[in-house]
């Protein structure tokens, strides 16, 4: 366990983004989590299951996997606390909005279809996902002009929303 800490910390160092740092804290409480869990398991005289090593492996790999695949996408970047800028391409077209990170428990239980099949895993991060409105002021400008194709002009100070 010791050296899935060290690998981790030493990967995320050598990564120096922030959404590694805050990884290497989410496989540090993990970590501390199943030493906390074995702790309890063998002064109860329980042995560990491969099960759950085969869980915690599982676990390790998700979170590195994770922060290696944050690190390689340059599309969501961090600009507050618990907000990011997603930047994407659509037919040559650039579009970005910025999401609030909300972070606790999902307030979504379950969704389910017709069938009563679990689809929460699909359904939720639609129902997640809330733009906020973005002023010129977000993106390090105090005015800012639109100049339609049509011939109108837009103005926007710093605390306008962009529509």
């Amino acid at each position: 366990m010791f050296y899935w800490v060290v690998s981790a910390t030493v990967v995320g160092y050598f990564l120096n983004t922030d959404y590694c740092h805050q990884n290497i804290g989410v496989v540090r409480t993990c970590c501390s989590r199943v030493r906390e869990l074995r702790r309890m398991k063998k002064s109860m005289g329980i042995k560990i299951s491969f099960n759950m090593v085969m869980i915690m492996c599982w676990l390790l790999w998700t979170t590195f996997w994770l922060m290696v695949s944050q690190w390689l996408n340059n599309n969501v970047l961090m600009i507050g606390k618990n907000r990011y800028m997603v930047t994407f391409a659509i037919g040559g077209k650039r579009y970005s909005t910025i999401i609030a990170h909300k972070s606790g428990p999902s307030p979504i239980l379950q969704v389910a279809d017709s069938k009563d099949d679990d689809i929460t895993h699909i359904i939720e991060p639609y129902l997640l996902f809330e733009a906020e409105k973005v002023t010129p002021g977000d993106l390090g400008y105090t005015n800012i002009s639109v100049m339609n194709q049509d011939g109108s002009d837009k103005e926007y100070n710093k605390n306008d929303a962009l529509c």
